[in-house]
């Protein structure tokens, strides 16, 4: 599942217009937007936009500028305004207010830190190490595990870690399959760099891969840390979690959140997109 959610979630997300508005995070039933047809989680609903709401239907949509949230119901109409939402009759719709405002727009294409391709190379007949983490993701906390599988034959491993200006930072051989990369290291945040491991046999390498993580930067930590909702919070605060550590790159955070929504609701059309 890992990378499988963000990437089905990125190529979503990819379709949708520059976004100015609401952001719809929950739709139960049947609710159509006036003139563009089905309104569904994650569509960007821009001011002016017309809500028809069939019965028994229901709706979250948020405003990530003001941090916002709106409930709605059907049998009903609404109203994007450029204060909220309003019923057909111009009332206004009372609003929750969310842990933190000022969120960043949902548009995967704007995130900081591209997914590069992972290169694997098993130069000498034998198959490569598996990274399994941190994988072509932001990191969230400042302590960085480096998580690999095993290599047949291997008797130990040498992990590189390197800047973007190709400084070596940590060079370190083990036996282990997982280490920590110590303080000294000086790991910023904001910044990316590219790990390598590899293989070695009794005197000779056996195989290397490498890949590439980021350090989310300290305000990205700090939103997300005021937005995380509990395991027990509404499916829209999930939601809106998810699109918001997909925005920072977080997709190793954002495959476990991913995994429990699809499991969830394995009907909703954008939850299967996130499983492709």
């Amino acid at each position: 599942m890992t990378h499988r959610l963000g990437l089905g979630l990125a190529c979503w997300l990819l379709a949708l217009p520059a976004f100015a508005g609401l952001l719809v995070t929950d739709v139960i039933g049947k609710a159509e937007v006036e003139g563009r047809g089905p309104a569904k989680i994650l569509t960007a609903l821009a001011e002016g936009a017309h809500l028809s709401l069939a019965e028994g239907t229901t709706m979250v949509l948020v405003d990530l500028k003001s941090g916002r949230e709106f409930a709605l119901t059907g049998k009903a109409s609404y109203v994007v305004a450029a204060n909220g939402v309003t019923t057909a009759d111009r009332g206004m719709i009372t609003a929750t207010a969310l842990p933190t405002a000022s969120l960043p727009d949902v548009r995967i294409a704007t995130l900081k830190l591209a997914r590069p391709k992972m290169v694997m190379r098993g130069d000498f007949g034998f198959a490569p190490s598996t990274l399994i983490s941190p994988v072509m993701t932001a990191v969230l906390s400042e302590q960085v595990y480096l998580q690999w599988r095993e290599v047949e034959s291997a008797v130990q491993y040498r992990v590189t870690v390197q800047r973007a200006d190709d400084a070596v930072i940590l060079d370190q051989v083990t036996r282990q399959l997982r280490i920590a990369v110590p303080p000294s290291a000086g790991l910023v945040a904001g910044e990316t760099y590219s790990w390598r491991v590899e293989a070695l046999g009794e005197g000779s390498k056996l195989s290397s891969a490498s890949a590439m993580f980021s350090m989310a930067t300290a305000e990205d930590v700090l939103r997300l840390a005021q937005l995380k909702p509990m395991a027990s919070a509404p499916f829209g605060r999930r939601v809106l979690y998810l699109a918001q550590l997909l925005e920072v790159g977080a997709f190793e955070e954002a495959s476990a959140v991913g995994t429990l929504l699809i499991k969830e609701r394995p009907n909703d059309p954008v939850i299967q997109a996130l499983a492709r």
